[in-house]
């Protein structure tokens, strides 16, 4: 097999999984899981192959009244919706400000939980080998013979 034809393959075992993959997860069905990062239910993961979608990361992070977050260094690119409850995220000790490489750290000082969605894209599968819109043979060269 050719390295063009194995692109095929791969494609093709895209679309397999994919037609057999979760259209819609139960976000109450995903469990609960303790991190160094706090407390997180995933949606979408890249270890999460069941899913259909393989081109985000999503979790929702819950954080417990008078407490925080864990403190991590991200490129960027998060997209972050408030949920529940009040709070305040601390970048590189200032609030709201994004750019390459900042520490982030989010806290909740109030008395009632605060709960958030994190998404981000999962760039190591984002196009797959379709390429966002399908990739097809549609003819052959003239010399190809197999």
């Amino acid at each position: 097999m050719t390295l063009y034809e194995a692109l095929f393959a791969r494609r093709d075992a895209e679309r397999a999984r994919r037609a057999d993959a979760l259209l819609v997860v139960d976000g109450d069905a995903q469990p609960w899981e303790d991190t160094p990062q706090g407390r997180l239910r995933w949606y979408l993961h890249p270890d999460l192959t069941d899913r259909a979608l393989q081109t985000l990361g999503m979790y929702v992070q819950e954080l417990q009244p008078q407490s925080r977050s864990g403190r991590y260094r991200w490129q960027g690119g998060e997209m972050i919706v408030f949920l529940e409850g009040r709070g305040v995220s601390a970048v590189d000790g200032e609030r709201f400000v994004w750019e390459a490489g900042v520490e982030i750290c989010h806290h909740n000082p109030h008395d009632e939980p605060a709960r958030f969605v994190c998404a981000w894209p999962n760039f190591a599968a984002v196009l797959g080998v379709d390429m966002g819109s399908g990739l097809e043979q549609l003819d052959t060269a003239p010399e190809w013979r197999p």
